[in-house]
């Protein structure tokens, strides 16, 4: 929870993210659901998050990244050309999850934190 949340925004801040100190893992009643939770007041217009493109999970990142799945998932022909850019997104994550979760990503041709 808190320890992977912690490492998450120290990672992102090593690859140039900023993310605001006044933000923090947690719940808040009634729903108690978890998810980020202001600690301190936060002004109007003012930035919590920005995250540089290289981190982006994006159409354009995993044409960049993973080339072979990409390109083999917006060749098939079974799905509208209009959604073929939404369908190899999908691929990709899954693809990017699959490794998260068998904990093969040492080697992984994304940038860290996808």
């Amino acid at each position: 929870g808190d320890v992977m949340y912690a490492k998450m925004v120290d990672a992102a801040r090593a690859a140039g993210a900023l993310v605001t100190p006044k933000l923090e893992r947690g719940a808040v009643p009634p729903l108690g659901i978890p998810g980020l939770v202001a600690r301190d007041r936060v002004e109007v217009g003012e930035v919590l998050f920005k995250i540089p493109a290289l981190l982006h999970i994006s159409p354009a990142s995993c044409q960049k990244f993973l080339p072979e799945l990409y390109t083999a998932a917006v060749s098939v022909e079974a799905i509208s050309p209009a959604r073929r850019k939404e369908a190899a997104l999908g691929t990709c994550v899954s693809a990017v999850l699959a490794a998260a979760a068998s904990g093969c990503d040492t080697e992984a041709p994304w940038p860290p934190l996808w």
